[in-house]
């Protein structure tokens, strides 16, 4: 499928492994990633990164390790959507969320998984998706 989109914002280790399932049936070949990014965001008018994502630091899990991408990072076994949720998770503890929105509610640390427009990642055709820190917001 070639206009395989997915964005979905939420909390928790078996939310963030559903969603890479997902992710990765549509995107990874045989459901594995082969190498990482960590890449900063930027949209333009084809890749169809939200511009509100511009300059944020994701993780790019990439389905391939042997197409010239100088900045991506092999894996030294193919990684599946739950190794990738755990891989993920850790990431995601040590990673800057940066300042709490302020609302008429409270806070917890979530997660965004999302692929641009074709499935791709700031026009990374090998990308199997991005994942970010996300607020979780709680209105009252």
């Amino acid at each position: 499928m070639d206009n395989f989109k997915i964005d979905i914002t939420a909390k928790g280790r078996d939310s963030l492994a559903k969603a890479l399932e997902i992710a990765f049936s549509h995107n990874a070949a045989a459901g594995k990633a082969e190498s990482y990014e960590i890449v900063a965001l930027k949209s333009d008018v084809y890749n169809g990164t939200p511009e509100n994502l511009d300059g944020r630091t994701a993780l790019v899990f990439r389905r391939s390790k042997d197409d010239g991408r100088k900045s991506a990072v092999p894996l030294p076994f193919k990684l599946d959507a739950a190794g990738a949720a755990d891989w993920a998770e850790r990431w995601l503890a040590e990673t800057d969320y940066g300042r709490e929105p302020d609302h008429d509610g409270h806070n917890g640390k979530g997660w965004r998984v999302f692929t641009g427009s074709w499935g791709h990642v700031c026009g990374d055709h090998y990308a199997v998706c991005a994942v970010l820190p996300a607020w979780a917001m709680y209105g009252k």
